[in-house]
């Protein structure tokens, strides 16, 4: 008899596994793998939707609305403003977001003061998007921050400044800011801020081409400056019925998602980086056909235009060329006739004037083929126009280098001042008037 050992070989071969890719169903072992797997990818899911979530958090923190608001009104007494006692929010979704209530008066700042208190001196800050300065808190404006470093050198007396600006206005334009609100509140100082835009803003030609106004219709206040002399070229009530009538620029194509994502902050920041990155010439082709269309509209304008190409003549560099176009050279008389409208009301008012002169917010002054550019061309035609009306310059550009790195006085994406560039702002206004106490701060104690 065989052994049980030896009968065991005699058994039936077992048949061959069948392979599981032909198999009508999953194998175990493959169960098993996704059974093991699943709560790892449970856990990435999560963890990846708990890191998105905390980045749109961080992002709602930082920028709390997701669209700006800028309510503002026209009003025929004295240009643009905001309406009185708006909410304005303003972002560019990179550097900053604000929410600043317009005062009783339109700008945004504190409420104006009412009587006189006793030793107080009141000074009046005019100028146009930098002291308005949406992008920062109005603690930390120019105006408030010159206020308290006077109060500190001086506890001995009270300081009270008022802010009257609004974007795109130049010298001629915020002449009826003062005439309508600021005159009332009595000013002993007149602050004017004059920044590297101003002197095309002071031009009824450059800013018809940069706004698409006519320039005798134009919404604020100008000088013209021609062959006769120096006119008024007061508010037109009805500027709207008198624009230009060219072909608008094209609208910049939508960053993808737009639709389905426009509800995140994330999104947000990740499209105004796209759009700042994008580089566009559509607002030179439209400069160009509002040039077309004034030259055709008065031959005059032709005249004043020769020599001038917006297609590669910035409206604001070109003015640290060596040689002028007519019309930048038109622009800067009419400054000068600005600043001394300015100084002859303040002295009604028996107020001094200070110009605190900025050139460095325009970015490039890449000029065009051809032009040679001065490194202080503009700022030193800005403090000839006001040394030929009597005005004093305090030169912000100088005062910046010698404080340090200039990277940090503006937002990386957006020229206009940060905290810092309005602390120093105040800083060297400070340190100027401290100087000559006697002169702008008159009645004061060593």
């Amino acid at each position: 008899m065989e052994s049980p050992e030896r009968q065991s070989d005699h058994r039936a071969p077992r048949p061959e596994p069948t392979s599981p890719h032909l198999s009508a169903t999953p194998s175990r072992p493959r169960r098993g793998i996704l059974r093991r797997l699943a709560p790892r990818l449970a856990i990435v899911a999560v963890a990846t939707l708990v890191a998105l979530a905390s980045v749109e958090i961080y992002f709602r923190v930082r920028f709390p609305f997701g669209e700006a608001a800028w309510p503002s009104e026209f009003d025929a007494r004295v240009g643009f403003r905001f309406v009185p006692g708006a909410e304005v929010r303003w972002s560019n979704f990179l550097d900053y977001a604000t929410v600043t209530r317009a005062n009783s008066l339109g700008f945004l700042d504190r409420e104006p003061p009412g009587e006189r208190a006793p030793n107080e001196f009141r000074i009046a800050v005019l100028g146009d998007s930098f002291v308005e300065a949406a992008q920062v808190p109005i603690d930390e404006k120019l105006h408030v921050q010159l206020e308290r470093l006077l109060s500190e050198a001086m506890p001995e007396r009270r300081f009270r400044a008022s802010a009257f600006g609004y974007s795109g206005c130049g010298t001629s334009n915020v002449l009826p800011f003062y005439d309508e609100f600021a005159h009332a509140q009595d000013p002993d100082l007149v602050v004017l801020v004059f920044v590297s835009n101003d002197l095309a803003n002071n031009s009824p030609l450059l800013e018809s081409i940069r706004n698409g106004w006519r320039p005798y219709t134009p919404p604020r206040v100008f000088f013209e400056a021609d062959e006769s002399g120096l006119r008024e070229i007061p508010i037109a009530a009805d500027w709207a019925e008198h624009v230009l009538q060219v072909e608008p620029a094209p609208s910049a194509p939508p960053i993808a998602g737009a639709d389905w994502l426009g509800w995140s902050r994330t999104y947000a920041f990740v499209a105004a980086n796209l759009r700042h990155r994008r580089s566009s010439t559509a607002h030179l082709d439209l400069y160009a056909r509002r040039k077309a269309a004034l030259e055709a509209l008065d031959p005059s304008f032709a005249a004043a235009l020769a020599g001038f190409d917006p297609r590669v003549d910035d409206l604001d560099t070109t003015f640290f060329a060596a040689e002028l176009p007519p019309v930048f050279e038109r622009a800067l008389r009419s400054t000068e006739r600005s600043f001394v409208e300015l100084k002859k009301r303040a002295a009604a008012d028996g107020a001094e004037v200070l110009v605190l002169v900025h050139d460095g917010c325009s970015g490039s002054r890449t000029l065009s083929a051809g032009r040679e550019c001065l490194a202080d061309g503009y700022r030193d035609r800005v403090m000839a126009a006001a040394g030929a009306a009597g005005l004093t310059c305090v030169d912000l550009g100088a005062t910046f280098a010698a404080r340090g790195d200039l990277a940090g006085t503006r937002f990386a994406h957006d020229g206009h001042w940060s905290p810092t560039g309005h602390r120093w702002a105040a800083e060297s206004a400070a340190e100027f008037l401290l100087e000559h106490r006697d002169e702008y701060l008159p009645g004061s104690p060593r």
